[in-house]
């Protein structure tokens, strides 16, 4: 990962950086506003799903996080009781409790260190199987819906990473799969700050109704207020009281938080999110080229990169060292795998060697080339 010269460079590090992985680093002034500023009507949602069905050819239906659509897609599949579902050993741990709350038993299934996904022949017998394309790196699927079409398993593709991307075989991820879902929480390539939605593209699986709980008013305005707050907090980190103001807003519960351990009820989506989260479907192809165009200036490696990961022995002091540089790159779920220690030994290994470098849009190709700059000097240093 060796720099060519650029004076541009140097006159950024004279400046200084503030980078975030996340911390709401999709948004400027326009997403403020519109989250601040949209009305709650019901035809937003009617549009979105709309938009849905028609791109993932299947029945939509919106939740307010990716975690619910994952649990409603299983119990819409009637297993047995305790039946097991494969799910991939490197990931965030709701995907494993949304399978709990369905009642079924998740199988960590290990992945390839190089491709971050797990591959067919490695799958054991089961009921249903979750695919997410790791940081949009697309799994082999091919061989995987072999697999599940020879064994009756059932598979479902989560997009929470991976929306708008491609297969190797040029099939767009989440139209293969017999359910798709998708994340539309807070930092990801679909940003409504929270949202999240099922596809049902099985024929023989019944759309049930589902008696959905509201998001109450308090939670709608953390959320409303979460671009603006985040991105306040982001403006003022380089001094002191970014840091002070960051833990105000956390000690107060002000800030929209995307993971609430105790959190998978069904919930429905509310309408203004619905709006924000069709905004960033119609921008979703130039949002995923300049992902493609920050990852390209990393390493050249197929996929729409929601981040770049790269791989270091000393992981804890290359983060402190672009800490000290305004580059923050610790706050990601990664460090922990979801499967018990020793079951998945590649999940373990690349959970405590894994960086992730952020290429989202308010990441310029300047911006990318001095944190190699930096990443290289740490190289040096040890």
């Amino acid at each position: 990962m060796k720099l060519q010269r650029n004076p541009s460079v140097a006159r950024l590090g004279r400046r200084g950086m503030n980078v975030f992985n996340s911390l709401g680093s999709n948004y400027n002034l326009g997403h403020i506003w519109r989250a601040l500023t949209t009305l709650n009507h019901s035809n937003y949602s009617q549009n979105l799903i709309s938009y849905l069905e028609k791109r993932y050819q299947g029945r939509a239906v919106l939740l307010y996080k990716n975690r619910e659509a994952i649990r409603l897609g299983l119990e819409m599949l009637n297993l047995p009781k305790d039946s097991h579902v494969g799910i991939c050993a490197f990931s965030c741990y709701v995907v494993d409790q949304a399978v709990l709350a369905a009642g079924y038993i998740p199988v960590y299934l290990d992945i390839d260190p190089q491709t971050l996904n797990f591959t067919a022949d490695k799958i054991p017998p089961l009921k249903a199987i979750i695919v997410q394309n790791t940081l949009g790196y697309p799994a082999n699927i091919n061989s995987i819906k072999k697999f599940c079409s020879k064994h009756n398993v059932f598979l479902i593709e989560d997009l929470a990473h991976s929306a708008g991307g491609t297969y190797e075989t040029g099939a767009e991820v989440g139209t293969v799969g017999d359910m798709t879902v998708l994340s539309f929480s807070q930092d990801k390539s679909i940003d409504a700050v929270s949202g999240g939605a099922l596809i049902i593209r099985h024929p023989q699986i019944k759309l049930a109704t589902f008696s959905f709980q509201s998001i109450s008013p308090s939670k709608q305005l953390q959320d409303r207020l979460y671009p603006l707050l985040s991105s306040s907090v982001r403006w003022l980190y380089p001094t002191k009281l970014g840091k002070y103001w960051h833990w105000l807003l956390k000690k107060l519960h002000l800030l929209s938080m995307p993971i609430d351990p105790e959190d998978i009820q069904l919930q429905g989506l509310p309408h203004w999110q619905a709006k924000l989260a069709l905004e960033y479907f119609n921008q979703l192809n130039q949002i995923n080229n300049h992902r493609q165009k920050i990852a390209q200036i990393y390493g050249n490696r197929l996929g729409i990169n929601l981040r770049f990961p790269i791989f270091v022995k000393n992981r804890d002091s290359l983060v402190e060292f672009l800490k000290k540089h305004g580059i923050y790159v610790s706050d990601t779920w990664y460090d922990t795998p979801i499967s018990p220690v020793d079951l998945c030994p590649n999940s373990e290994h690349v959970s405590h060697t894994i960086v992730n470098l952020p290429t989202h849009i308010n990441i310029s190709a300047l911006h990318a080339q001095k944190i190699i700059h930096l990443v290289n000097q740490w190289h040096q240093s040890q």
